[in-house]
């Protein structure tokens, strides 16, 4: 009866080392797995963070060219302000040098 007894005790330790071990097996193929198919996610993520970092520094790149280009229409634009300003004084100064030749003249007669 103990041979019996010994006998089912090793059977099932036997029997549940076994299924222990395919657990540990079977969970340490997953692990593996998981890992490195969170390393393919990573490694897709940083590609497409490169991607994605090269095209802002390229949209970047185009403002910069535009706000470039805005800031020389804006320097023009001021300077063709002042310059029509200084004329506009001219022709104020040569309106009013005409009237008093023109008063002058009128006076003379």
């Amino acid at each position: 009866m103990v041979d019996v007894i010994v006998a089912s005790i090793i059977s099932a330790t036997v029997t549940g080392s076994l299924a222990l071990a395919g657990v540990i097996y079977t969970s340490k193929k997953q692990y593996n797995g998981s890992i490195m198919e969170l390393k393919e996610q990573q490694h897709l993520s940083t590609q497409e963070m490169k991607g994605n970092i090269a095209l802002i520094q390229n949209d970047i790149k185009i403002l910069n060219s535009n706000v470039e280009k805005h800031n020389k229409v804006v320097e023009r634009t001021y300077n063709l302000e002042t310059a029509v300003s200084v004329i506009d004084t001219r022709l104020k100064n040569t309106e009013n040098q005409l009237q008093e030749i023109h008063q002058e003249l009128l006076k003379g007669d």
